[in-house]
């Protein structure tokens, strides 16, 4: 599963240039594959419709543990994420819809 373009310009708009456009794709595909293989979430999103997948409190919570791990690996740059409210409810947003997309391929 790839990250759709618009989420990594957002990010490197706000961080490629203090942490480099190589390093902010690469935390953000290390996310989205974490999530991709989360079978709980792809269960969730073949018996969900998009609008319950995308609120799912198991979403949420595997979201902020993958963040979590993430952030073992580029520390300065999640927590930057973490600061920008805006940005972190816009990625919460952007990451479900392209999950459940991801799901509904794989059925």
């Amino acid at each position: 599963m790839r990250v759709k373009q618009p989420i990594i310009a957002k990010l490197n708009e706000r961080f490629g240039d203090t942490y480099g456009t190589d390093v902010v794709a690469g935390a953000m595909s290390n996310i989205v594959v974490n999530l991709a293989h989360h079978q709980g979430l792809a269960e969730q999103a073949v018996a969900n419709t998009p609008q319950q997948f995308a609120e799912s409190p198991t979403l949420g919570k595997v979201f902020m543990d993958v963040l979590m791990d993430v952030r073992e690996q580029t520390p300065l740059l999640v927590d930057d994420i973490f600061h920008d409210p805006a940005l972190l409810a816009e990625l919460s947003k952007a990451l479900p819809a392209m999950l459940y997309e991801h799901f509904s391929g794989a059925k």
